[in-house]
């Protein structure tokens, strides 16, 4: 048995030096119970009590604390400027969060991005398990999440890669490690998240009111997902009100989705897009269909998909759009392909009525590269305008190579 007071001016982890440390607490067979506080200029703990038990073989946290100040990259936490303080309550057991049994809560919470304040005062983790299986539960101001059956967090990720690996090998390798096997139902559902998805990715914004439920059987070889998601946007492409089903087995994956609309710009829109797509051993079939707008009057397109270890090489099927009510038809056989380091593009054709654009790829007179042509005969020039401008009208012929 150790009785333990003292004040610690510095120690190093993560590559950070922490100060002003101190902490009052008695050790008995790899029992401790005691409290601890520190006041370093990106974290504060103004008061932490409760104990620690180490002699069982999962490992038990009872603790609670009061944090005023965490500033989570001046700490190598993250790489924005985040911060958060609020008040923790810590009852569970376990080492890691695939034997975590018991609960975890934050609350009265401020989180701040850049001195931003985000939709965010609380946090709850609960699991339990009950007849043999696990059940687990997130809950925050603006998500809610669940898994429930046999499952191991830590290894999601590559049981995710596995069933990749099945569809697409050339570009997704198999796991290094061998896969258990995880039997479980998901179910997630988002408010406001906005503000969250930013923190990962800047140029993604939307998903709120969304819900995504499915399950993953890795024994029987199946996946199942189906996604309703009213409003999505990447860059300056918006998609809304999109339903979607994923179903994968042992060697074809299924994706069946609809668009209400894609917003590209104010005059380029696809309402009531339908995507298809069929995958097997590196081998994708895309069917993409949309309904009239006032200048894409409709496309239905199709293209076969080879992934390649470096990229990827497309081929057109008989495919035909509408633009200003005059239906073009894009040729079987065109190719392109994308690697890493070259495009190539042959006889990658679109014609209507005396119209042509050509598109292929010659040997560049500079460098290793190639250069795109663009071969333009009779094109009339109305028809694509209000593609790019409102305020500019031009009317004419154009033909020539670009």
């Amino acid at each position: 048995e150790t009785k333990i007071d003292g004040n610690i001016s510095s120690v190093g982890f993560n590559c950070y030096t922490y100060t002003n440390i101190i902490t009052h607490g008695n050790f008995k067979k790899k029992l401790f119970s005691g409290s601890a506080s520190i006041d370093d200029p990106n974290i504060k703990i103004d008061t932490l009590t409760g104990s620690l038990n180490f002699s069982k073989s999962d490992p038990e946290f009872n603790l609670n604390a009061n944090v005023g100040r965490l500033n989570l990259k001046n700490l190598g936490f993250t790489n924005d400027s985040i911060s958060l303080t609020g008040n923790f309550n810590l009852d569970f057991t376990g080492s890691n969060i695939d034997n975590f049994l018991g609960s975890a809560k934050l609350y009265n919470a401020i989180l701040l991005d850049n001195e931003k304040h985000l939709s965010f005062d609380s946090l709850i983790i609960n699991s339990t398990v009950a007849n043999g299986k696990k059940y687990l539960t997130l809950e925050t101001n603006e998500i809610e999440a669940t898994l429930n059956g046999n499952f191991k967090i830590l290894e999601l990720p590559d049981a995710f890669q596995l069933f990749l690996n099945k569809y697409y090998p050339a570009y997704i390798n198999k796991p290094r490690r061998k896969i258990e096997n995880q039997n479980f139902t998901f179910l997630v559902k988002t408010k406001n998240v906005s503000d969250y998805i930013a923190l990962i990715n800047k140029k993604i914004s939307g998903l709120y009111n969304s819900i995504f439920i499915g399950n993953i059987n890795v024994a029987e070889n199946t996946l199942n997902i189906h996604a309703d998601i009213p409003q999505f946007n990447f860059s300056n492409i918006s998609f809304n009100n999109i339903h979607f089903t994923g179903r994968g087995t042992s060697d074809t994956l299924t994706f069946n989705g609809n668009i209400d609309d894609v917003i590209i710009n104010d005059s380029l829109h696809a309402p009531c897009t339908i995507i298809q797509v069929i995958a097997n051993n590196d081998v994708s079939d895309l069917t993409v269909n949309t309904s009239a707008n006032k200048t894409l009057n409709a496309a239905n397109l199709s293209a076969r998909i080879q992934t390649k270890k470096d990229g990827f090489q497309l081929r057109f099927n008989p495919s035909s759009f509408a633009i200003n009510g005059k239906k073009w038809s894009i040729e079987q056989g065109g190719e392109l392909e994308l690697n890493k380091n070259m495009l190539m593009a042959s006889n990658i054709k679109f014609s209507q009525n005396g119209q042509q654009i050509l598109v292929s790829t010659e040997p560049s007179a500079i460098g290793s590269s190639n250069d795109l042509v663009v071969g333009l005969n009779n094109l009339v020039i109305g028809d694509f305008t209000p593609f790019f401008t409102k305020e500019v009208k031009l009317n004419g012929f154009m033909s020539g190579n670009v």
